[in-house]
């Protein structure tokens, strides 16, 4: 029988047609992770103005298997489980570390001493670096309580 050609990452692996089941989780997983080549989170930081602002981040898919996608490795120092309250709303604060933020649900207000305003939701990851100036605020909008993962990176 006359091979399959299937291509993942710019590489290619010939398949046999009588290999049916694995070209045809070759051709979903190119189909479906294709699709994706970064995950995009938000980075809260200090600039050398004092003030903090937003930056867009786009985290670098580096392999793919057939279980997904994946970065590379982070390290990482901690992982704390956080549960604010439905009326949670924090005036002007620097993170006490570089962390990463995952909401896990709520909805979240975060304004930058910059001005700018952002909302996030559960799903969404931030990367908190403003560790010196002014700082951020926050303010919880669902008016529930809100869970998420702190996971420090010093």
């Amino acid at each position: 029988m006359a091979p399959d050609d299937c291509t993942r990452d710019g590489r290619s692996a010939t398949v046999a047609r009588s290999n049916r089941p694995f070209a045809h989780r070759c051709a979903r997983m190119i189909r479906t992770q294709s699709d994706y080549t970064t995950m995009k989170i938000t980075r809260i930081y200090s600039g050398p103005d004092g003030h903090s602002h937003f930056a867009d981040v786009e985290i670098e898919y580096t392999s793919s298997a057939p279980i997904g996608r994946l970065s590379d490795w982070q390290p990482v120092t901690g992982l704390a489980f956080r549960e604010t309250a439905a009326d949670y709303d924090y005036d002007w604060h620097v993170a006490p570390r570089r962390q990463y933020i995952v909401m896990l649900d709520g909805h979240i207000e975060v304004e930058t001493s910059d001005g700018a305003k952002r909302e996030f939701k559960g799903g969404d990851v931030l990367l908190v670096e403003d560790t010196t100036g002014r700082g951020h605020r926050t303010r919880e909008l669902s008016g529930k309580p809100r869970r998420s993962l702190f996971i420090a990176l010093d």
